[in-house]
């Protein structure tokens, strides 16, 4: 029987660099085989960009 795994991970990263490295963060897990479940996303002082995911991958 399988089952799932859950991960839950904060990225961060300047404004100006968010989207690029955020792509380039959410590639990297998915070839390690982790599928989005969920993300919230949040501005931190002006200058960085949060997001807080949580991941699920089969066991």
């Amino acid at each position: 029987m399988m089952h799932n795994k859950y991960l839950f991970e904060t990225f961060s990263s300047d404004q100006m660099s968010f989207d690029q490295e955020f792509t380039k963060y959410l590639n990297e897990r998915r070839r390690e085989g982790w599928k989005v479940k969920d993300c919230s996303y949040r501005h931190e002082g002006g200058s960085q960009t949060m997001a807080s995911c949580l991941f699920k991958i089969k066991d």
